[in-house]
This record gives C-alpha cells, sequence and structure tokens, in this order.
C-alpha cells in the first residue's frame, strides 16, 4: 500500500543518511596520516574524534529525535500510537489520541469508525452512534461501521435503525461472522428465535 511505501522509503533514507554521514565524519582529512586522527580515548571524547565532528554528530542525533517526534504528532503518526492502545485495550486513552487525529482530519473515515468502536466498548453509546453517523457520511460502503452502529442502536433499544444496518453490513460483506453473530443476538431479543437460529449457524 502507499502507507506501507512511505514508511519502508523514510526508513531507508535513514539508513542511507546515517550511513553517509557516520562515513564523512570519520573520514580522513585530505594530508592528513592515517593514525592522526586515532585520539586519546576519554570519558569526554569516547569515539576519538575531533570537537567539530562531535558536534556534529550530537546534532544529528538531535535532528532524528526532532524528526522522529513530528512523525508522531502527524495524522499517521497518531493513528498508529492510538491503533496501539486500542489494540491493547486501553479504549479511554485510544480515545483521546483518536480525537487528535482527527484535529488533524475531521474527515478520516477510519479514525471516526475506530472512535466510534471505542466509544460503544466505554459504553458510550450515543457517542457511538454519533460518530459513526459521520463515518457513513465520510464513506457510506463501511461495512464494519455499519455493524457498530446497528450493535450501538440495538443496545440502545432502537431495534428497527438496527436491523436496516445489519442488513446493510452484511450485504457488503455476507460472510461477517461478527456480524451475524450479532444480528442473531438481536432476533433472539425480540423472540424470533428460528431466524436467530440461522444467523447463529452462518456465524459458524
Amino acid at each position: 500500500s502507499t502507507h506501507l511505501f512511505f514508511i519502508l522509503f523514510i526508513s531507508n533514507f535513514y539508513v542511507l543518511t546515517s550511513s553517509i554521514f557516520l562515513f564523512v565524519i570519520f573520514l580522513p582529512v585530505k594530508g592528513e596520516a592515517p593514525n592522526a586522527r586515532a585520539l586519546t580515548y576519554s570519558t569526554a571524547n569516547p569515539f576519538g574524534m575531533r570537537p567539530h565532528n562531535l558536534k556534529a554528530c550530537f546534532l544529528f542525533l538531535f535532528l532524528l529525535a526532532m524528526t522522529t517526534l513530528q512523525a508522531q504528532t502527524t495524522f499517521r503518526g497518531l493513528m498508529r500510537k492510538a491503533d496501539q492502545l486500542y489494540e491493547t485495550n486501553a479504549f479511554a486513552p485510544a480515545v483521546d489520541v483518536y480525537r487528535q487525529a482527527l484535529e488533524k482530519d475531521a474527515t478520516d473515515p477510519d479514525a471516526l469508525g475506530k472512535l466510534a468502536e471505542c466509544y460503544r466498548l466505554l459504553n458510550r453509546l450515543d457517542e457511538a452512534v454519533e460518530q459513526c453517523q459521520m463515518a457513513l457520511k465520510a464513506d457510506s460502503r463501511l461495512t464494519d461501521v455499519h455493524a457498530n452502529l446497528a450493535y450501538a442502536l440495538d443496545l440502545l433499544g432502537r431495534n428497527a435503525e438496527a436491523r436496516q444496518h445489519y442488513d446493510i453490513a452484511l450485504k457488503g460483506d455476507s460472510t461477517h461472522a461478527e456480524v451475524h453473530n450479532t444480528l442473531a443476538n438481536h432476533l433472539l431479543s425480540t423472540d424470533r428465535l428460528p431466524e436467530a437460529i440461522a444467523e447463529y449457524e452462518k456465524a459458524l
């Protein structure tokens, strides 16, 4: 994908530039004897570099750290951080980071959908519904968001609306086991046992 290509490009770029930079630092000065740079080891200069080269090395490391910090505050950097929190079930902190990401791109359907799912898992159902609706305005084809919205609506007792979104989700992916399972729970709660059993079987 484009994002993976970009990440690999940046990683390789850092490796290449770091290698060139370190090569230049240790390259002997023209006319200098090969052992002229073999300075006495000390705790202040453990690598035996000349002072100006040592300063340049620290400057390079500082710029590299600043670039890494900036990358972490970009939209994609924030999304990666939020996804990591989500994957470890840290839903409340993930909400904060997804919201920071949405400050960078307020209409990103992935961020909106993930935020909605965090709200649902935190039992903040009204907020989950609102975020799902915003995500679907950005991209109405998102099967997982339809499923998440259906489940949140179901828990709020809005069964007719929930069924509509279950059907849309299954139209987008008829083999979606989680949707079949939650739809079966919905049917069971409305005393439609035969239909619930059929959906449970499809979820297997």
